[in-house]
């Protein structure tokens, strides 16, 4: 029932608004992600591809709303990769939830929990791989973004902080958690530098922050 009425709905918007108008995004990317829970990956991904590229052309390549659908890209084909003999669609998915990190920081900065949740993604991307250095890397950071936007006991941070320690443990970092203060406090002063410097590039446009976290808050794969 539910991929009907995305079909009508995308059928009654095109022919109101034309194939590239921002608002089909949306519902290409729903009805793709029916398509993703059945698991049916190949008619799923050109939806996904469409949307994203409406976005692009929509608002530029370095916008939010480009880096969102690029992770969403992303995310489809890294549990595509899950399927037997898809592992090598992986690389794709990283290089895709690379690409929305890198417009993430360009456009808001370091200090931003879409940034923090995009690290958070490669994250767990590294540490289905098993690279658990290179996902403790991303992990330890997400985290320091978060906990200089005051969020420590919002539950994303609780969960990120959880992943920081089971990935330090298998990565044989395990003793990293004693001196987590003073690893996270070290972080923190990167990120608060990082987007210090991203505000003096454009300081009439830009601001240190912090960003309203309710106005992302479900957007996010």
């Amino acid at each position: 029932e539910a991929e009907t009425a995305f079909l009508r709905a995308l059928e009654i918007q095109e022919n109101l608004l034309g194939p590239d108008d921002p608002s089909l995004a949306i519902i290409l990317n729903n009805l793709g992600k029916v398509y993703w829970k059945r698991k049916d990956f190949a008619r799923a991904e050109p939806l996904f591809q469409r949307a994203r590229g409406i976005m692009r052309a929509a608002h530029g390549e370095l916008s939010p709303e480009h880096a969102l659908l690029t992770n969403a890209l992303g995310a489809l084909y890294d549990d595509w990769a899950e399927q037997p003999g898809e592992a090598a669609r992986r690389a794709e998915a990283q290089r895709l939830k690379d690409e929305a990190l890198r417009i993430a920081r360009a456009v808001r900065g370091e200090r931003h929990p879409e940034v923090s949740q995009y690290l958070h993604n490669l994250a767990v991307l590294l540490a289905r791989q098993g690279d658990f250095a290179g996902a403790a890397e991303r992990a330890l950071r997400a985290v320091a973004i978060m906990l200089s936007l005051g969020l420590l006991d919002h539950p994303d941070t609780q969960q990120r902080i959880a992943e920081l320690l089971h990935f330090w443990d298998k990565s044989g970092q395990g003793a990293n958690k004693e001196r987590f203060d003073e690893l996270l406090g070290t972080e923190i002063a990167a990120v608060e530098a990082a987007m210090q410097a991203w505000v003096a590039e454009d300081p009439e446009h830009r601001h240190f922050g912090p960003p309203p976290f309710a106005e992302h808050q479900g957007k996010l794969d």
